[in-house]
């Protein structure tokens, strides 16, 4: 993730949880060369009748929370700016994204503002979905965070995780808690089967749990060297599990939880990933989610 720029765009439409992440943006650790920018998108009211009037108090809501973010964003990035777009929010966020060429998008978990009540949705887990760029999203917590953890599974996706937080510049006390789960192998139903059998296809999963977890382990080698060269604090844990609900345990602990965006399994591959949403739509703390 390391440039010459880093531009980072915040969108808000004057909801609590957008303002928290205007604010996020400002103390985030990003690497060096980092730039700050602000969208708010008006979209289209939900009444197709609106008047004049209704389009009138969103264009003057919207430049007040554009106004209200650039104070904001200066004070990290004395330049910054936030524009007003006329498109759907998700459309909107992303085309600014590409004009900018964004290496990082930051919004709030979900919009109800000024501008976002009248807007058909809920932009977060869209834009999630879409945008080719790392998106933290932001739950409700503005002190500059030091304590990250990284969800390590193997794939493409939690490597470039890694990288990630590796680029970023580190905090003074920052550290990295690096977390692989392995799901626990139940062997199958065995019941009417010979004891010999049975104590067979049970030593067999065992077997395959332990060959996991020896894979987590040199994930978590390789990934623990990375950062400690990049002069982070890091730690490995290994647990058995259910990958969602052991992140979820763990990050009441972190104040970022960072994971891919796809895992390793085949559906995985094709969609958004089924932790990714999950740790979107539960943790307690900002996630970041990385391609």
């Amino acid at each position: 993730m390391a440039t010459r720029t880093f531009p980072v765009l915040v969108a808000t439409d004057g909801s609590t949880q957008a303002r928290a992440a205007v604010d996020a943006a400002v103390v985030f650790p990003w690497p060096r060369g980092s730039e700050g920018h602000g969208v708010v998108s008006r979209g289209m009211p939900v009444l197709s009748d609106a008047t004049p009037a209704v389009w009138d108090a969103l264009f003057q809501a919207a430049r007040a929370e554009a106004r209200r973010a650039e104070r904001r964003l200066r004070r990290r990035w004395p330049e910054a700016e936030a524009t007003v777009t006329d498109l759907p929010p998700v459309p909107g966020i992303l085309a600014q994204a590409r004009k900018l060429r964004a290496r990082a998008i930051v919004l709030g978990s979900r919009g109800l503002g000024a501008v976002g009540r009248f807007l058909l949705g809920s932009v977060s887990r869209a834009v999630v979905r879409q945008a080719p760029s790392p998106v933290l999203v932001v739950r409700g917590r503005k002190r500059p965070p030091r304590r990250f953890l990284v969800g390590v599974d193997g794939s493409p996706h939690a490597r470039a995780a890694v990288a990630c937080v590796a680029s970023l510049t580190r905090p003074v006390g920052g550290r990295v808690t690096l977390l692989g789960v392995v799901e626990p192998v139940r062997p199958p139903s065995t019941g009417p089967f010979p004891t010999r059998l049975r104590a067979l296809v049970t030593r067999e999963a065992a077997s395959v749990e332990r060959e996991r977890v020896a894979m987590v382990r040199r994930e978590l080698e390789a990934a623990s060297a990375r950062l400690a060269r990049a002069g982070w604090r890091v730690r490995t844990e290994v647990r058995l599990g259910r990958p969602l609900e052991e992140l979820l345990d763990a990050a009441r602990e972190a104040d970022v939880l960072v994971v891919g965006a796809r895992g390793v399994s085949a559906m995985e591959r094709l969609v958004l990933g089924s932790v990714a949403e999950g740790v979107v739509s539960r943790a307690p703390v900002p996630v970041l989610i990385v391609r």
